[in-house]
């Protein structure tokens, strides 16, 4: 686990010691490009260069294709007995009702005496930020058997899981990346790491004098074959992914998940979950 401000305070850290490096906050009225280079105009002043990275999508109401939010809150708690194992992870626990949605909690323990415990939810619309608390409280008391505890800290937030293509435009000089580059996993809302290897083989690819946009890949028809299967109420999240556990090794899994796995292996995957689901899904999709 890699806290967030701990990931922003060594980023920013790093790059205020760099010469060529400016913060600004400004609000972005027009980002232009032609064939030498981009400009980005703000409210108070117009910013040129070589290149230009984008990394907010300007609209998501009008996204045609599947779409879900991953949306979360998550408590750090202690307790003030050592009570929780922090060599074991809890990654995907589905004891809870899960309505019409896609829902888990996680438990990540940092030590014997405290641990991260979220609720993440697949669903259209994002709740109150109180919608969740009971539901925490909930499976500490009953699922982990924690009696009392202490929370120090609260996090919420969501991630737009969608198989819409970012890279439609083709564009050489305004390069999309991070959620506007598609490096949101559709599936699964993975985008951390997926984020880091991009953006190196963007700046891989400029640094050589051959950048190409990304195009798709397999995984993308397998994101949009699982978000059918699930949005179309053809089979269910819990469904999905306690079948890929149940069967299937972890490492299996996790390379699957970050879109890195071999043929072979990607099809150990598809024998995990419920398969005819998944086989009316591909029908869909390519026809």
């Amino acid at each position: 686990m890699i806290r967030g401000i701990d990931f922003y305070d060594y980023i920013l850290n790093f790059l205020a010691k760099k010469p060529n490096t400016t913060f600004s906050q400004e609000s972005i009225s027009e980002i232009t490009e032609d064939s030498k280079g981009a400009k980005l105009v703000t409210t108070e002043n117009t910013y040129e260069g070589d290149y230009i990275f984008k990394s907010y999508p300007d609209r998501l109401d009008n996204i045609k294709d599947y779409f879900v939010w991953q949306h979360f809150k998550g408590w750090v708690v202690q307790s003030k007995e050592p009570f929780f194992d922090p060599s074991r992870a809890t990654l995907m626990d589905f004891r809870m009702d899960q309505g019409d949605d896609t829902r888990f909690f996680y438990l990540l323990p940092t030590s014997e005496t405290e641990a991260l415990v979220e609720l993440a939810i697949f669903s259209p619309s994002i709740p109150d930020s109180t919608y969740y608390d009971s539901y925490l409280e909930s499976y500490l008391k009953k699922d982990v058997g924690l009696k009392s505890w202490t929370i120090t800290h609260e996090e919420v937030g969501a991630i737009p899981m969608t198989s819409h293509n970012f890279q439609t435009d083709k564009s050489k000089r305004v390069i999309r990346i991070g959620t506007n580059g598609g490096a949101v996993k559709a599936s699964s809302g993975y985008a951390f790491t997926r984020v880091q290897k991009q953006v190196a083989s963007v700046m891989h690819q400029i640094a050589s004098g051959q950048f190409q946009p990304q195009g798709r890949t397999r995984y993308d028809l397998y994101d949009k074959v699982l978000l059918n299967a699930i949005l179309k109420g053809k089979t269910t999240g819990k469904e999905v992914f306690d079948g890929l556990f149940k069967n299937l090794s972890g490492p299996t899994i996790f390379r699957f998940l970050d879109g890195e796995g071999s043929l072979w292996t990607d099809l150990k995957v598809f024998t995990g979950p419920p398969t005819l689901p998944f086989l009316k899904a591909f029908v869909e999709e390519v026809s």
